[in-house]
């Protein structure tokens, strides 16, 4: 549960959309008995959908036939081999085709971000008004995974710095190769002010 939601935030904070949740290997069903057994628990789906507003979730239970394919490289539902499996692969395809095709259409084009001569980085958008950076004004934003800013803080930057390459990353977000050669990633977000 700790690390779904640690991915949820993580691609929240990349404005990166989640278009379906799975729980894999969630159960089994015993031949001797007739019922599902969960051996990690009940699974969180559901609380995780109502928390985070997220779309699609599907459990996927342990079967031989999904361990087999899986284990050669080779799709379950190409092969045939299990009806149950097959059926429950497709409802994931087309719950994640579905919420993709929401994605993109709702999708602004990502802006323009340029390091220009007066010395400031421009995000220009479609459909907004440009914003402009001071490259250490940009560089405070930074919340690289390599420094916690606390017991150890990142080394003040070079009052002179500069971005070397600004590159995208996705649909979502731009890499920053700085001056002193630091990397960062921004959301689009981050860069537009909001």
């Amino acid at each position: 549960f700790v690390d779904v939601v640690r991915g949820i935030e993580m691609f929240d904070n990349l404005n990166v959309p989640v278009v379906g949740l799975v729980e894999n290997m969630a159960y089994f069903d015993c031949g001797d008995c007739g019922k599902k057994h969960f051996p990690f628990g009940p699974g969180h789906k559901d609380q995780i959908a109502k928390e985070y507003g997220t779309p699609a979730g599907f459990v996927i239970p342990m079967h031989p036939d999904i361990t087999t394919f899986s284990d050669s490289g080779r799709p379950v539902v190409l092969e045939g081999g299990n009806e149950m499996a097959s059926k429950i692969w497709g409802e994931i395809a087309g719950a994640v085709v579905q919420e993709i095709s929401k994605v993109s259409e709702n999708a602004e084009p990502p802006p323009l971000v340029e390091f220009e001569s007066d010395g400031m980085i421009w995000v220009r958008t479609v459909n907004g008004p440009a914003t402009s950076w001071k490259p250490l004004d940009l560089r405070a934003k930074c919340t690289s995974a390599k420094y916690d800013n606390k017991e150890n803080p990142p080394p003040p930057p070079p009052a002179d710095l500069t971005p070397e390459e600004i590159s995208p990353k996705g649909r979502y977000a731009i890499q920053v190769i700085w001056s002193d050669g630091h990397v960062s990633i921004f959301p689009y977000r981050t860069l537009k002010g909001q």
